[in-house]
């Protein structure tokens, strides 16, 4: 399957998760103001529910999914429906819509793969540089990302500007030259640092073995 699609699923999925999460939360604070009792992940006549509120007798299940819904979806909405009559319970499905486009932006994160660039990236542009002197990140987008207390994974691609000392041919004369080269990996950052821990990344330099 192509990189790419994978890391806009997983992009997009870490996204409907936050939602659904945030969702969650939402309900339980709007109905706890209420002074209903209410809790999340609730088991009940054999099914779960993600939210069940109570109070004086009367008990609501709410179940969140994301919109358009699949005809699975509407197959096990009608499922809960039931066992929530069942139970006496009213029901009520709470939909969030997918990102179509989702967007993140780490604000320190251009400067700090700069940084990285410059004090680790001298290999990523060998053996055919004698030196690469990176002058500018030109262009930085996320792909994915999976976060985990403080440490996140990303996925970039991206174009970064560098003067470069190099010589094809080890026996001709060595010449500067200005390239813009695309780049694309992974970062492991820390995100309470403000750092990049450790990079996976590759510099697409094949076009120099071009005649």
């Amino acid at each position: 399957m192509d990189i790419e699609i994978v890391m806009k699923r997983k992009f997009e999925s870490y996204f409907v998760k936050a939602f659904y999460d945030a969702k969650i939360e939402e309900l339980l604070r709007v109905y706890g103001n209420k002074k209903f009792s209410a809790r999340k992940n609730v088991k009940a006549g054999g099914k779960e529910f993600d939210v069940v509120v109570e109070k004086r007798g009367k008990t609501i299940a709410f179940e969140i999914t994301t919109a358009p819904l699949a005809r699975e979806d509407l197959n096990r909405i009608e499922n809960l429906h039931e066992t929530a009559k069942s139970l006496g319970y009213e029901f009520r499905v709470v939909t969030i819509a997918t990102p179509k486009k989702a967007a993140i932006d780490i604000d320190w994160l251009r400067d700090g793969l700069f940084k990285y660039l410059r004090s680790e990236g001298q290999h990523l542009v060998e053996p055919l540089s004698v030196h690469a002197d990176y002058e500018e990140i030109r262009k930085l987008t996320i792909r994915s990302i999976q976060i985990k207390n403080s440490e996140a994974d990303v996925f970039v691609n991206g174009d970064v500007s560098v003067n470069i000392l190099y010589a094809s041919d080890p026996d001709a004369e060595k010449e500067n030259a200005y390239e813009i080269l695309p780049f694309n990996g992974e970062l492991s950052l820390n995100l309470c640092d403000r750092k990049i821990r450790h990079a996976r990344l590759k510099i697409d330099t094949g076009y120099w073995y071009e005649g």
